[in-house]
């Protein structure tokens, strides 16, 4: 939590705390409060419940750009230690 002798503590960190504490309270007003609302009507709903599944299991995405030969004959000529290497310049730090 980043709080210790030498260090004080932040007002981030005792929110994270206070979170935590309250976190059973945080779980009911994403998913059951919509869901259980009497006044809210199907299409509300389904968009909160929509909402809650994107917070709860956000989508993750990789960008990676690749450079590969110009011609198709030079792609299929390409040997496994070729591929390798290809794939292996993707781990280099950029």
């Amino acid at each position: 939590m980043g709080i210790s002798a030498r260090r004080a503590s932040q007002p981030l960190q005792q929110a994270r705390i206070a979170a935590q504490a309250r976190a059973l309270d945080y779980a009911a007003a994403i998913v059951d409060k919509p869901l259980d609302d009497p006044d809210l009507g199907t299409i509300p709903r389904q968009q909160a419940a929509i909402r809650a599944l994107e917070l709860l299991y956000p989508q993750v995405t990789a960008h990676l750009d690749m450079t590969l030969p110009d011609e198709p004959e030079q792609l299929g000529a390409m040997g496994w230690q070729d591929m390798q290497a290809m794939a292996s310049r993707l781990l280099e730090p950029q």
